[in-house]
């Protein structure tokens, strides 16, 4: 058994082992008269709780092997108490009753804490803690760490300036300082036109203000006259604004709105998005601006808290090439706006499930030809499948976002160079756009070097893979398609590590035809990449061109 578990995981062994010893030399200082089977029943029920606690339902951490260790005590003190009462009055054994009752006590436990605090819990199908480890480290990554569990968009359409961030220089201060105030500038930087004497000279005066969140709306105020430029209200400073409940302990604030202008009322649901009134100039507000804050009380004017933003697109200054964020903060001085839904890219990347592609891969000298089937598993999650190479690549398209979800396989396929080159691409109209991503080690790290990094990795991070990915407008016409609207994905994947000496560099380039009519299946498109291309550091190059084949695969 040991062996099998060596084989399945490096962190299983090391739990077992640790469960076995402290559990069991725990029951020997308590009673060292254990009889035969029972008393490898109790230290069966240590190795069990060791493995739970520390690797299944919790992602592995210096933290979950503390909780391990504590949970295995527990264990072996509630093992031996259920023992003396079920051998003695009923002659019943224990089983593994100790290890289900003190695992379910405490995975029920730790459910009451406050999202984000470490250990972290499996809130995805589990796999091998090794598995567990690099999914939580790469999602945490690549998306985020939502202490909150709710993702806010920007409260307005289009793009806007914050003149105000995190620890501002007048209001934003103290127990008050996550906090947003937006305005809208020209590409001259101004937020006015004329002479900006007047409200409606400011180009965001009476824009719309929406939703950021899905809730009910517990608070209005649209009583307060709009200030005259120069002047500002200080006895009712937040002017006219809306409060938001979304969940118990979880509130949203927008203020200074113009006067008489919100659309909502006190107990209306409202959906992310839904109008709630128009931008103003009421309150404490020297011009037209939106101020935004979250926060754990519905009382107005409590301490903020830090949100997390789903998906956004800012620039530094006016003028510079656009980012996507993922779960990030915007910060003052910048220039953001929601990201707004590409629907040829979309297209182009939400393959239909049971469709087929097929591509000519040439690798270096050698050509061979690679067909990609969508398929659905079990749990509901589409993947595409590599014949006759056998890889296979999970993805998700959600909230504007394509995104691979895994890779498994070797690195000479097609699909591999898709799964690195467009790992996440955010489905957008704003182009050129570039943004960061994190890929999972396993993509890149094999055998001992990964048995290695497994094992160390709940208390060292010894790899380090990060994606620099830009998404343009296809230029050239290298590719013989009937396209009208095509993209290109260009990306460079850094690999460092403590295995190797120097830095690896992984270049990808995908392009993708939003409107490819060259092929149908029962009349209808089949979305997916026309070219790929990967450039290994080890000396080989992948290129992949799309094209029929009424041939089976060889």
């Amino acid at each position: 058994m040991f062996v099998g578990l060596l084989l399945v995981s490096r962190i299983f062994c090391m739990l077992s082992i640790g469960g076995f010893a402290i559990g069991f030399s725990l029951l020997l200082a308590v009673d060292n008269n254990l009889k035969g089977m029972n008393s490898d029943l109790l230290g069966f029920n240590s190795i069990l709780t060791a493995v739970i606690l520390g690797g299944v339902f919790v992602i592995p951490s210096l933290a979950s092997y503390g909780l391990a260790i504590v949970a295995t005590a527990i264990c072996a003190l509630t093992g031996l108490a259920m023992y003396e009462i079920l051998d003695q009055f009923f002659e019943a054994s224990i089983l593994t009753t100790p290890s289900v009752f003190t695992s379910l006590l405490i995975l029920y436990a730790l459910k009451f804490r406050e999202h984000g605090y470490t250990p972290r819990l499996v809130k995805f199908l589990p796999s091998t803690p090794e598995s567990n480890m690099e999914h939580d480290s790469t999602w945490q990554k690549r998306l985020g760490n939502n202490k909150l569990e709710t993702f806010f968009s920007l409260p307005f359409n289009g793009e806007w300036k914050i003149s105000q961030g995190i620890q501002g220089q007048y209001t934003h201060q103290d127990q008050w300082k996550y906090a947003w105030d937006f305005v809208v500038v020209d590409k001259k930087g101004k937020s006015f036109s004329l002479a900006g004497h007047k409200p409606p000279n400011y180009h965001a005066y009476r824009l719309p203000v929406l939703a950021p969140a899905d809730g009910t709306v517990i608070r209005v105020v649209d009583r307060v006259p709009d200030n005259e430029i120069g002047t500002i209200n200080t006895r009712d400073n937040w002017g006219n604004f809306v409060i938001i409940q979304h969940n118990s302990q979880l509130y949203s604030v927008l203020a200074h709105l113009s006067w008489k202008t919100i659309r909502v009322k006190e107990g209306s649901p409202v959906q992310r998005g839904n109008l709630l009134g128009l931008c103003g100039n009421s309150g404490r507000s020297p011009e037209p601006h939106l101020h935004f804050h979250v926060q754990q009380s519905p009382d107005l004017g409590s301490q903020t808290i830090c949100p997390a933003f789903s998906t956004f697109i800012r620039k530094e200054t006016i003028d510079s090439i656009s980012s996507a964020e993922i779960q990030a903060l915007p910060k003052e001085g910048e220039y953001v706006k929601n990201l707004v839904s590409n629907p040829s890219l979309a297209t182009s990347l939400t393959m239909p499930i049971d469709s087929e592609i097929v591509y000519k891969v040439t690798v270096d000298k050698s050509v061979k030809e690679e067909k990609w089937k969508i398929s659905v598993d079990f749990n509901g999650i589409s993947y595409i499948e590599s014949l006759p190479t056998g890889a296979q690549a999970s993805f998700s398209v959600d909230q504007g976002i394509f995104l691979i979800l895994n890779y498994i396989g070797k690195p000479d396929t097609a699909l591999f160079a898709f799964a690195v080159g467009a790992s996440l691409v955010p489905l957008t109209s704003s182009t050129p756009l570039h943004w960061k991503n994190e890929l999972p080690y396993s993509y890149f790290v094999k055998g001992t070097s990964k048995l290695i990094a497994d094992m160390i990795r709940p208390f060292f991070n010894l790899l380090h893979i990060h994606s620099q990915l830009q998404l343009d407008q296809f230029q050239g016409n290298s590719i013989d398609t009937q396209a009208t609207e095509e993209y290109t994905i260009e990306g460079e994947t850094t690999v460092s590590s403590f295995f190797i000496k120097t830095k690896e560099k992984w270049k990808s380039r995908v392009v993708l035809n939003g409107n490819d009519m060259l092929y149908t299946m029962t009349n209808s498109v089949i979305p997916g990449p026309t070219y790929l291309e990967l450039t290994s550091p080890y000396g080989w190059n992948l290129v992949a061109h799309r094209y029929k084949s009424s041939g089976p695969v060889k």
